[in-house]
Parts: structure tokens; C-alpha cells; sequence
């Protein structure tokens, strides 16, 4: 008998903290399906067309300088102008790309949750597994929170040093042009 109630209260025990590790699990799901709508929600506040928008007028301003630029001397103000010019222009092209791969990863990491959320809480599968298979998913979270927030922080930096020293470069092709049309009018 007595070994009855032991084995009773062992297993009782045992289903107990198996129950607790397992709303852990699904709490911790939850959580990282928290997290991808927020990171959802990023990826529609940033889009990549304004980049591309500002990445073509770049380089129509740069053809613009090379068509138009025929120096006697280099002058080095303005050639490290459009070498900072030419660097926010690539990591702007460079960096739409990160926002691209969390955009294209978010629906597979969606369902990867789901899936494993519902084999959580129907036991499905090999239970001794389900804590690294959340740590798995929680890698590929926090991996996407990573370069969404790289993306976001690279914009904004690119965009910033864009504002201050484009209308420069800008105004710098067109007086070019200007002189590259009043010499070509003058006879």
C-alpha cells in the first residue's frame, strides 16, 4: 500500500511538472509570436521604395558628375564628397536587402511557431526535444529582431548623412551641367 501512495505521488509529481514545462513552452511561443508581429509591424512601417527611390537619384546625380566632371587636379573636398556620396549610396542598396530576408522569413518562422505550439500542447512528437526546438525558433526570433533593427538603424544613418550632404552633391552635377552647356553654346 505504501508503495501505492509513492508511486502516486511521484507520478502526480512528474505529470505536474511536465504540465509546467509545458505552459512554459507555450508561454514562451506566445511571446516569440508577440515579437514576430512586432517585427511584422517594422517591416511595413519601413519600406524599401523610398531607398530605391533615393538610391536612382543618386545615381542619376553621379552619372550626371561623370559625364560632367573633367578636373584639371583632383580636388580633394569634393573627391571626398562623392566618395561619402558613393559609400551611402551602396550601403543604402546594400542594406534593402536585410529588409527583404526578415520580410521573406517571417511567414515561414509564423507557421514553424504554430506548428510547434500546437504539437506542444497536444504532445505530439518527442517531448524531450520541445525545449530545443523553442530554443531553435527563438534563435531564428531574435535573429530577425537583430537585422531588422540593423536595417532600421542603418537607414536612418544613410538617410541622415543623404539630407546633408545630397543637396550638395546635387547642386554640385548641375552647376556642372551648366557649364558643360555654356561652353558647348559658346562658339
Amino acid at each position: 500500500m505504501k508503495h501505492l501512495i509513492l508511486f502516486a505521488c511521484v507520478a502526480t509529481l512528474l505529470i505536474s511538472c511536465k504540465d509546467a514545462e509545458q505552459k512554459a513552452f507555450l508561454a514562451e511561443i506566445d511571446g516569440l509570436q508577440q515579437q514576430l508581429l512586432e517585427i511584422e509591424q517594422l517591416t511595413q512601417e519601413h519600406t524599401v521604395d523610398s531607398m530605391g527611390i533615393h538610391v536612382a537619384e543618386m545615381n542619376n546625380t553621379l552619372l550626371r558628375i561623370q559625364n560632367n566632371y573633367f578636373p584639371d587636379s583632383i580636388d580633394l573636398e569634393i573627391a571626398g564628397m562623392l566618395n561619402q556620396y558613393k559609400m551611402i549610396r551602396k550601403r543604402l542598396q546594400s542594406n534593402s536587402g536585410n529588409l527583404a530576408k526578415v520580410k521573406a522569413a517571417l511567414p515561414e518562422v509564423k507557421e514553424a511557431l504554430t506548428h510547434l505550439a500546437h504539437d506542444i500542447e497536444h504532445g505530439v512528437g518527442n517531448r524531450e526535444l520541445y525545449g530545443e526546438h523553442v530554443a531553435f525558433e527563438r534563435d531564428k526570433v531574435n535573429q530577425m529582431q537583430e537585422l531588422i533593427d540593423f536595417y532600421i538603424q542603418g537607414k536612418d544613418d544613410n538617410l541622415s548623412l543623404y539630407l546633408e550632404i545630397g543637396p550638395k552633391v546635387e547642386a554640385f552635377s548641375m552647376e556642372l551641367v551648366e557649364k558643360r552647356t555654356s561652353e558647348t553654346a559658346t562658339p
